[in-house]
């Protein structure tokens, strides 16, 4: 190998780096207006409501992304009648609706794993009661988590029964909950294993 080799691996590293940091917000915003119009505020709440219980968004950028999205033919806007001073309400356009369908074919940037609650209880020989307390707190708070997800599932069976993106929506809630069983059942097996070590 020599340097060239070298420098290729950091251009292909350095590339793959700017995709991952490239701002994933106006596709969001897209997603949110392509299911129908709506206003800042109310893109805001989908994404509440939906998407952000696996990707957050920093809400401080929708209305900097929304005028951007503007600006390049991607969304239209008008006044809101009888709304607040310089309310508008934005709708999808056939150009953004393109860029929204050419990002979803991309595949998707891999995002590095950073779980502090590993990096601990990699160390857990130092400090295993606290350690343990860490992993029991982590299985209450995904229980916790699992039941309002099976419950966000029932609602959107019972109130959306007819949508046809329902079976879309499920699937990313159904990787919700076989992540948190998965990270419940994992706390609990880890906790006996640490209660082992503390007895050895």
């Amino acid at each position: 190998m020599n340097q060239f080799y070298f420098w290729g691996m950091k251009l292909k590293n350095e590339k793959k780096a700017a995709i991952s940091r490239e701002s994933r917000t106006p596709y969001v915003v897209l997603g949110m207006l392509a299911m129908g119009p709506g206003t800042g505020y109310e893109v805001r709440e989908r994404i509440a409501n939906s998407t952000g219980h696996f990707w957050q968004e920093s809400y401080g950028q929708l209305y900097p992304a929304l005028l951007n999205l503007k600006r390049a033919g991607q969304v239209r806007s008008r006044p809101v009648p009888g709304g607040q001073r310089g309310a508008e309400r934005y709708a999808i356009t056939p150009r953004g609706r393109a860029a929204l369908r050419a990002w979803l074919r991309r595949p998707p940037a891999l995002q590095p794993e950073r779980n502090e609650l590993l990096l601990k209880v990699f160390f857990a020989d130092l400090e295993p009661e606290a350690i343990l307390e860490h992993i029991k707190a982590e299985e209450i708070r995904a229980r916790a988590a699992l039941e309002a997800l099976r419950a966000v599932r029932a609602n959107l069976n019972r109130r959306c029964s007819d949508a046809p993106a329902l079976p879309a929506w499920l699937a990313t809630v159904d990787y919700g909950v076989d992540s948190l069983t998965a990270v419940a059942r994992w706390s609990t097996r880890q906790s006996r294993s640490l209660r082992r070590l503390m007895n050895s």
